[in-house]
């Protein structure tokens, strides 16, 4: 990886060459603070839009939303980088499963209520939701676009995270979930994948929601701020849920948070990562 022009750091303020590190991070030559690439480079990364259940490129949703990217692909959904037809800003939006609305009424009743209720948590430390409607029975939210990386780039690639760097991630990390959780909802993922470092150095919890709104029951709903049905990421998931432990509650999310970070840090998860080694911790 080559260095790039010298560029203020937002987080040491000096003015040194920052060296790429990845195709979407670059370190601070000063403090070793990593960040994501400057505008003018490489932006963000797309997925082949051949996907077998992706829209196609070009389809506007409700008249709003024009879908332009494929930039994400997973069990809750498929992601898109999304402009607003008449504010002419972008946004994303992630189409969710059919599974998870055809369930049943109660399904569709729940996704409503966490719907409205996470278009209520307003907090710089959490990717906003913005809207949740149909269209032919295809649900979808819209999230705010947020200039950064996901952090999942970092695991990838196998950059570091300085540990200093990491109690600011963990810092802002926790703050949203407070606000989360304090709306009653829980998120259920919490994951480098779910977490977003902005070009402000700020770290945001991603994906509000989209990942418990995808635990819809076919018979009686949960109460609120618990999760009777867990479908998170394994690696990453509290003692707890891997002994089926149901209902789980906000520390699951916590422990999530501390797995990442442990990663990020380390490039090693709780136990190496194994089920089995998470499980031993549990006994």
């Amino acid at each position: 990886m080559g260095k790039l022009e010298a560029t203020p750091c937002v987080y040491c303020q000096e003015r040194g060459p920052l060296r790429l590190v990845a195709a979407s991070l670059a370190r601070c030559g000063a403090c070793g603070f990593v960040l994501p690439r400057p505008a003018g480079h490489e932006g963000i990364q797309t997925l082949n839009a051949a996907h077998p259940l992706a829209l196609p490129l070009g389809t506007v949703l409700r008249n709003r939303y024009r879908l332009t990217e494929l930039i994400g692909c997973g069990a809750h959904g498929l992601t898109y980088l999304a402009q607003h037809e008449f504010l002419n800003h972008p946004c994303v939006v992630k189409v969710l499963p059919r599974r998870i609305t055809d369930a049943s009424d109660a399904a569709v009743r729940r996704l409503r209520a966490e719907a409205s209720a996470g278009f209520r948590v307003n907090d710089p430390h959490v990717v906003r939701v913005l809207d949740c409607d149909a269209v032919d029975g295809l649900w979808f939210f819209v999230m705010e676009y947020v200039d950064g990386v996901n952090l999942a780039a970092a695991v990838e690639h196998g950059v570091r995270i300085d540990w200093r760097q990491a109690v600011q991630i963990a810092s802002h990390a926790a703050r949203g979930l407070q606000a989360i959780h304090a709306a009653g909802l829980l998120h259920g993922d919490v994951k480098p994948g779910n977490l977003i470092l902005g070009v402000d150095g700020r770290g945001r919890v991603a994906d509000l929601g989209v990942v418990s709104f995808g635990r819809q029951q076919a018979g009686e709903d949960p109460p609120a701020g618990v999760l009777a049905e867990w479908s998170g990421t394994v690696a990453y998931a509290a003692p707890e849920v891997l002994c089926g432990e149901m209902p789980v509650g906000p520390a699951a999310d916590l422990y999530s948070l501390g797995a990442s970070l442990l990663e990020l840090v380390t490039g090693s998860l709780p136990g190496g990562g194994s089920v089995y080694g998470a499980l031993l911790r549990s006994e």
